[in-house]
């Protein structure tokens, strides 16, 4: 696969005029657990049941998007603020989520 930007940058920079590449975030709230927010409404989910869930109970409970669940999930497990282990009945890469005590 060929990195567009990257070739971009090589180029500007053999003819001296270097391009400065700046990464910009989309949101400021990015990475911000807001009181409304999916991962809010996940993590206050988990806490309540205590046990492990897997992601389609998460989903139908809070009632969000399938995204939004994936993406809170993401951002929790990144935080620390849950722990996951292998779904050992269906298979290996499907995950069972609880949250951290």
């Amino acid at each position: 696969m060929i990195d567009v930007f990257g070739l971009v940058y090589q180029m500007s920079t053999a003819s001296g005029h270097p391009v400065e590449l700046r990464v910009t975030r989309r949101s400021k709230l990015a990475g911000v657990m807001r009181d409304c927010g999916s991962s809010k409404a996940v993590l206050d989910y988990l806490r309540e049941e205590g046990g492990y869930r897997r992601a389609c109970d998460i989903r139908q409970h809070v009632r969000r998007s399938h995204a939004a669940v994936s993406w809170a999930l993401i951002f929790l497990r990144r935080v620390g603020a849950i722990e996951c282990v292998p779904d050992v009945v269906r298979h290996a890469r499907y995950l069972r989520y609880r949250a951290v005590k």
